[in-house]
This record gives C-alpha cells, structure tokens and sequence, in this order.
C-alpha cells in the first residue's frame, strides 16, 4: 500500500496478482496525475516473457527469479531517469517564461521606439512652422519700425499696436517667446 500524498519513488508490481492484475493496477497508476510519472517495473515468470509487447505502459520488466544486484540497479536507473525528466521539463519552463519575458520586452522597446521616432517628427514639423512664421514676424516688426518712423496718425498707430500684439510668437532657443 501507499498514500498518494507521499508516492514511492518507483513501482515494483507483479503482473498476476488479486484481486487486481498488475496491468489494471498500471493503468490506475497511469490515470493519476500526481502518479503518471513516477517509474513502474512489472515482474512476471519466465512463461508470461511472451506477453511482454502487451504490457504497454511499464518501464520496465523484470524476470523470475528476480537478483537483487539487478534489480537495485534497474531501480537507481530509473530514478535517475525520472530525476533528470524532471529536471528537463523544469528547464523547458524556465525557458519558456524567460521567452515570454524577452518577447514582452522586446515589444516594450519597440513602443517606445515609435514613441521616439514620432517625438522626432513632432519636433520637426514645429521647426518647420516655426522658420517661415519668425520670418514673417521679423519682416512685421521691420514694417512697424519703419511705419513708427512715417507719419501715421494716432488711430493708425493704435490700430497698428494692437495688430502687431494680436500676431503669435515665436519661441526662441532660450525658451522664452519673443513678440514682434
């Protein structure tokens, strides 16, 4: 007998047996999930060798009359086989998590790529509105200076001012705007 909540390290099963035959009791062990893996070692006679192909399942098979050299060793292989599966499949894991993780990444870099790049164009069209609009609003200012200097009437000049106060600025490299 054994508790399920503290398997064996390997089964060792006779295949005639009663009540239940080893290949029944094989395909409970095998219907198990906390059970499936752990390493099963049918016996028989030298009568049932024949049968063995129909024995699908065990890892291995053990012949009457069994040597405890042979068997210890069939033992140790197996767990050790077991041990290194197990091992296997907690690499596979990891790196499949450490996949995901570079995939996640690799996506994150990429946003913030496209980010980049559209911050780059963001700056570039506001150069480009910029240039003609200081050019524009220096040539105003150069037309106000020289209209100062005409003679305009007090309501031309009030009506210039405030034209002049109404045009947009442009921002200047130290961050401040200047007027025209």
């Amino acid at each position: 007998a054994f508790s399920r909540e503290s398997p064996p390290d390997v089964f060792i099963c006779d295949i005639i047996m009663d009540p239940m035959d080893g290949r029944a009791f094989l395909r409970e062990v095998r219907a198990d999930a906390k059970l499936a893996s752990i390493p099963f070692i049918f016996m028989t006679s030298w009568n049932e060798v024949a049968k063995a192909p129909s024995l699908t399942g065990a890892d291995d098979l053990l012949t009457k009359p069994i040597r405890a050299t042979e068997l210890a060793s069939r033992v140790r292989s197996l767990i050790r086989l077991r041990k290194t599966n197990q091992e296997l499949v907690q690499q596979r894991d990891q790196l499949a998590t450490e996949l995901a993780d570079r995939k996640r990444m690799e996506e994150q870099l990429l946003s913030v790529q496209r980010l980049a790049s559209i911050g780059t164009l963001a700056a570039g069209v506001a150069h480009e509105i910029n240039n003609p609009l200081a050019y524009v609003t220096a040539n105003l200012a150069y037309l106000g200076n020289l209209l100062k200097k005409s003679s305009m009437s007090a309501a031309e000049q009030k009506a210039w001012d405030e034209a002049i106060q109404d045009a947009p600025t442009v921002p200047t490299a130290s961050g401040t705007s200047s007027a025209t």
